[in-house]
């Protein structure tokens, strides 16, 4: 017999398994058995996991390998781990999460120390840009223990507790198929309750992985609720079966209410679910008892949840009504606020070697992030420095040795209000509207337009609502409305579109090019010097996965003002995609709009890829070898690369009747390019690998092709030093 069992259920793990399982294979302690189940998974997990598996040849004897023909959902393959385990204690570990190297040496010795039937630990939960240790307060008493477990204060996991074996077959406890979710909480709450010995190790010991789409937590459907209810029913039976329930009843009924208000924010749907899932859980001093109550819900939810809980629903309506007015007021009060400070802030002086950049939603991106790192590289008399209203980008900048400065820290006011020189992508709320009187405002945007922008959007030949000058408007929407003092243009024609859209003279557009399109033309090498020096890893690894294919696609369609589900309607199947694709050893990318909606799992398929919004796509496009696209700028900054060029337009007359109209005729860039309607003619391109059609594209020429060579970065730098 083994002294421990870790079980590790397989299924669409490609990207995580191999992290867990070198996690598992590196731990400190020897006596473990591995077992790993694969629960029918269609991609390349196993042939992942086997590489591990060759690495480690001092653990293949320990290693089983349990294989379901079809894939049978978590529970399943838990229980088949379980009958198969031939260890004192066992362990279940999911795919995408990982092991401090001594996990199961600091839980073992803890075990047999105390005799433990289950021995707890702390955790950390990892998200793809932080980590937040997350500590478990165990008490001496196992029912304690239970009772915390129960109302949520104790994590149900079975991740981080390593359990006896006979707990579970001696009392006839394995995980159930019945549910997908909570399928941990119905666990535990059993063998916490058998368990005559539970103990903890105040250590955090497994990395929780909150990154993955597919977990079973971020898929909430009518289903989940289904499971829930399934719990909530089966694990009151269980607690009156063993006599406990009137023990447990406080914390039974206060957890139901934390189920409803995990996973919606909705008061409606707060009704809707409660009654649908525990009646009895309707009072006031099971909501106090919530963590949801102490921690997550503002004091306007809690007014209005205490009426319904109070039956006076009736006060709810026109409480909102009141809550809305305070809003505007706040608004109101918030908004006058910020333009005193705007005026005030004209009266300090500025540095002229303080430049600040900023980027929108505060992230390091486009035109910005390659000016700013070309400053820094290039001109160490000039304080570069970047403003972010995101943490994480301060972070990250900050790793990387830049300045740069939470945008509501002190030093970030401070910077904002001594810096001579504005440099954003967007708009002043990159940086700051209200600290940004008496600067030079140099807007770089993001694009050579096809779609009409800012005030010369238009519908039906009318001026959009939002860029009707009106006091209302300049009130609600001043960063629209505060001009800048230079528009980075790409050609003559583009000034012309500026000059209208950002109410500036065509004399104010410095016709330059664009920082971001620099690194198009560099070497692969130079790139991947850059890549290296600048970006996240997860941009390395995806150029290296480039490289194994024949051919690269990336699908780049720009988003719809209404954030309707366009993908829908363009007809794509992604699986017959995929199938083509696979065959050909071809892969596509999908680089969407933030604000676009994908309601696609595209993890289960093999050769197609949707890129982080988070990654930057222009130092991965020179890797890539063919773009599709609609109506996005993208198109002109591709063709700067001389590669293919298929246009998708398969919804031109709505987009243009219910989003934006077009500088030009469409037809002048559908008329010089390959161009599919649907989805079978993009197939057939794709199966054919026919080209672009080679005719001379003046509209090129005239919107991009002007600047094409110019050093854009160096020649900015060289116009701001010069003011």
């Amino acid at each position: 017999m083994k002294k421990v069992s870790i079980i590790v259920p397989v299924y669409k793990g490609e990207k995580y398994i191999e992290k867990c399982a070198v996690s598992l294979f590196e731990q400190d302690f020897d006596d473990i058995e591995y077992i790993f189940v694969n629960d029918g998974t269609p991609d390349n997990s196993m042939s992942i996991l086997q590489n591990v598996i060759d690495k480690y040849p001092n653990r293949k004897t320990n290693i089983k390998i349990i294989h379901h023909k079809k894939n049978r959902g978590l529970g399943a393959a838990r229980k088949t781990g379980l009958e198969n385990a031939i260890s004192e204690y066992i362990l279940y570990i999911d795919q995408d999460d990982w092991c401090e190297l001594n996990m199961i040496s600091s839980l073992y010795s803890k075990a047999k120390e105390t005799d433990a039937d289950i021995v707890g630990c702390d955790y950390y939960r990892n998200y793809p840009n932080r980590q937040e240790y997350i500590r478990q307060d165990y008490l001496n008493k196992s029912e304690d223990n239970l009772s915390k477990l129960i109302e949520g204060e104790l994590a149900p996991f079975v991740w981080n507790k390593l359990i006896k074996k006979d707990l579970y077959t001696k009392n006839d406890i394995y995980p159930t198929q019945q549910i997908t979710m909570p399928e941990d909480r119905w666990l535990i709450t059993r063998l916490f309750l058998f368990a005559k010995k539970i103990t903890y190790v105040p250590k955090a010991f497994l990395h929780y992985w909150k990154g993955n789409p597919n977990s079973i937590c971020k898929n909430i459907n009518n289903k989940t609720w289904e499971d829930i209810l399934w719990y909530v029913d089966s694990t009151k039976q269980f607690l009156k079966e063993q006599g406990v329930y009137k023990q447990y009843k406080d914390s039974f009924l206060t957890y139901n209410l934390s189920f409803v208000f995990r996973f919606n924010n909705n008061l409606d749907t707060h009704k809707e679910l409660i009654n649908f899932i525990s009646p009895k859980s309707k009072k006031i001093k099971y909501l106090r008892r919530t963590k949801y109550w102490k921690t997550k819900l503002n004091w306007i939810k809690k007014i209005e949840l205490i009426l319904y809980f109070l039956n006076l629903d009736f006060l709810i309506k026109p409480g909102r009504i009141i809550r809305r007015n305070i809003l505007r007021i706040k608004f109101i009060v918030q908004r006058t606020i910020q333009f005193l400070i705007l005026g005030l802030s004209h009266l300090i002086p500025r540095e002229k070697n303080i430049w600040i950049f900023g980027g929108h939603l505060g992230e390091f991106n486009d035109n910005t992030k390659y000016l700013f790192i070309h400053t820094v590289e290039n001109n160490p008399k000039i304080r570069a420095i970047w403003i972010s209203k995101n943490k994480n980008t301060v972070n990250y900048l900050k790793n990387k040795n830049f300045k740069v400065y939470y945008q509501y820290s002190l030093k970030g006011w401070y910077y904002a209000l001594r810096g001579k020189y504005y440099i954003f992508h967007s708009g002043l709320f990159d940086i700051s509207l209200s600290a940004s009187g008496g600067t030079t405002k140099v807007n770089l945007w993001h694009g050579a337009p096809i779609k009409r922008i800012r005030f010369s959007t238009t519908k039906n030949g009318k001026i959009v609502p939002l860029f009707t000058p009106s006091l209302k408007n300049k009130f609600s929407h001043p960063q629209f409305y505060v001009n800048s003092d230079f528009i980075l243009s790409t050609s003559k024609r583009v000034t012309k579109y500026f000059a209208e859209a950002f109410r500036v003279k065509e004399n104010q557009c410095l016709e330059l090019g664009y920082p971001r399109n620099e690194i198009l033309s560099y070497s692969k090498d130079k790139i991947m010097e850059f890549v290296e020096k600048y970006e996240p890893i997860e941009t390395k690894k995806l150029i290296n996965k480039l490289k194994l294919y024949k051919k690269v696609f990336v699908y780049m369609p720009t988003w719809r003002d209404d954030g309707r589900n366009f993908i829908k309607k363009s007809d794509i199947n992604f699986e017959i995609l995929n199938t083509i694709l696979e065959n050909k050893n071809y892969l596509l990318l999908l680089k969407l709009h933030r604000y676009t909606w994908l309601p696609v799992n595209l993890n289960q398929y093999e050769n197609i890829i949707s890129i982080d919004n988070q990654l930057d796509i222009y130092p991965i496009l020179p890797f890539t070898d063919c773009l599709i696209t609609d109506y996005s700028s993208i198109y002109f900054d591709y063709h700067l690369m001389d590669k293919e060029v298929i246009l998708f337009p398969f919804d031109k007359e709505e987009y243009i009747n219910k989003d934006r109209e077009m500088y030009f005729d469409y037809d002048e860039v559908v008329d010089k390019e390959l161009v599919v309607n649907n989805f079978k003619e993009l197939v057939d391109v794709i199966k054919s690998g026919a080209k672009s059609t080679g005719v001379k594209n003046n509209l090129l020429q005239e919107m991009i092709l002007e600047t094409k060579g110019i050093e854009s970065s160096k020649e900015i730098v060289k116009i701001i030093k010069n003011l």
